[in-house]
């Protein structure tokens, strides 16, 4: 996918997204050493709504699976990413690389810039060769066109032959724009950048830093935007939370599954049998069965059901499958956790 693999450290995953953990001075510098990059690449500052979105929506996905580099983009993101062993000390936020990318390149590459409105675009060029007059942009354009327009206006980049596409179409729109630009590109790097356009452009307000380091970019534009922007929030960021939580249970699972399903059957039903024989009725006892035995079921049998689920829930099998997870890794720990908790009740009864 790289380069050269030794280039940037290796990637980290977060769901179904391989992120490459580097920093603002690594990025900048493989940019600048391959402009005429052959193949073309493709880099996407990647958020949680991004990674959320691969996650679940399996065309979004496919659209986005010809991308080489999804960089960390989001302060939630780079603390996943930590969690799961990274070194991260910042995201690297699309704006901020733009303005730093640009305000030091040379007229030796070209540029080519597409996305936001007019007003956006003018200022954007304006501001960017006001900062370094060097610049060499050979081609801008507003991110309003219609599909019809598309076909004319790939080969009008095309034939621009920039070395750098800067695409700020915002999400979906700008990967699934990347995944039909690359093939008719004979090289170069195609930056998906999103919110940058309009940050460097001085259309849009950027939240103050305490709020980016403490990862509540997000509330801020929610505010500056609310009618556009909370509802994909509240669904998107929901729904990250849903698939953090189904991958901390899915790590508890394997810690007490793991490779040991066996050792672990035996130990829950010991747990099981100690546990029925101190219930203090015999009714409590066949409920502590029922229920723990239920609930075990549930979670041994998630993994015989998942290729069935896949063949019938459809379009949303994704989602469904998540939460179909949560649920099961849920009765699961539940299942382990009620034995053990009664056994130790009842344990402290007798000695008392």
């Amino acid at each position: 996918m790289l380069s050269s693999p030794n280039e940037f450290p290796p990637t980290i995953r977060v769901f179904n997204t391989s992120l490459v953990p580097t920093n603002y001075k690594a990025l900048r510098e493989w940019v600048y050493a391959h402009p005429r990059e052959v193949p073309p690449k493709t880099i996407d500052f990647t958020n949680t709504h991004i990674v959320t979105m691969r996650a679940i929506d399996a065309a979004f996905d496919a659209a986005t699976s010809t991308i080489d580099f999804f960089v960390p983009d989001g302060t939630p993101v780079v603390w996943v990413i930590n969690a799961l062993g990274g070194k991260l000390k910042d995201r690297v936020y699309g704006p901020r690389f733009t303005a730093e990318c640009l305000a030091t390149s040379t007229s030796t590459i070209k540029h080519y810039f597409i996305g936001g409105t007019d007003a956006c675009v003018e200022n954007l060029k304006k501001n960017l060769l006001n900062k370094n007059p060097s610049l060499n942009i050979v081609g801008m354009r507003s991110g309003y066109f219609s599909d019809s327009d598309e076909a004319a206006i790939m080969a009008e980049i095309v034939e621009a032959a920039p070395d750098c596409v800067w695409v700020g179409l915002g999400t979906p729109k700008q990967q699934i724009f990347a995944s039909k630009l690359k093939p008719k590109l004979s090289s170069g790097i195609i930056v998906l950048v999103g919110f940058a356009f309009d940050v460097n452009a001085g259309t849009k307000p950027d939240a103050p830093m305490f709020l980016q380091r403490l990862g509540m970019t997000w509330l801020f534009r929610a505010v500056t935007e609310p009618t556009r922007l909370i509802p994909r929030y509240v669904k998107w960021n929901s729904l990250f939370l849903l698939l953090l939580g189904n991958h901390i249970l899915d790590k508890a699972i394997a810690m007490l599954f793991g490779r040991a399903v066996g050792i672990t059957t035996w130990a829950y039903l010991l747990l099981l049998t100690t546990t029925t024989m101190f219930a203090p009725s015999q009714a409590a006892q066949i409920l502590i069965f029922v229920g723990s035995t239920l609930t075990a079921c549930i979670s041994y049998t998630a993994a015989v059901a998942t290729p069935w689920m896949q063949d019938v829930l459809g379009p949303h099998r994704r989602l469904a499958l998540i939460m179909f997870d949560v649920a099961s890794s849920s009765a699961a720990l539940i299942a382990l956790a009620s034995p053990i908790v009664l056994t130790a009740w009842n344990w402290l009864a007798l000695i008392r």
